[in-house]
């Protein structure tokens, strides 16, 4: 379970319409109301299924620093969002408050952080 300053979201693919899953998840800032979809918002971060990028402002970047996309989910999968919110970047949290994505129950990694967002917007 997820500890104090965590939430944690899971949702499982049930169906899916054709070869690839075309479902995005993922986090924005809900108080700017969208006129877009979400994944083309510039306080959004998504994870695209189909290929295990993410998307932010409309475009697919690679996951993260470390490699090019997180695993593919798709029907029968589950994905899970966690969500760590802490105060500010300090030693005992060197990325500040960030969002992790799970698949299946891995870890993929960290997709958006404070600290990120600090360095390159």
């Amino acid at each position: 379970p997820p500890s104090t300053g965590q939430l944690y979201v899971e949702f499982a693919i049930e169906q899916q319409g054709g070869s690839l899953c075309e479902m995005l998840f993922g986090v924005y800032d809900a108080s700017k109301a969208p006129k877009e979809l979400a994944w083309k918002q510039e306080a959004a971060w998504m994870y695209y299924c189909g290929t295990g990028r993410i998307y932010h402002k409309g475009f697919g970047h690679d996951f993260s620093t470390n490699r090019q996309e997180a695993a593919k989910a798709k029907q029968g999968d589950t994905v899970g969002i966690l969500m760590h919110n802490v105060e500010s970047i300090s030693s005992s949290h060197p990325q500040g408050s960030c969002v992790s994505l799970f698949v299946n129950g891995a870890n993929q990694g960290v997709f958006v952080s404070q600290k990120g967002l600090a360095t390159k917007g």
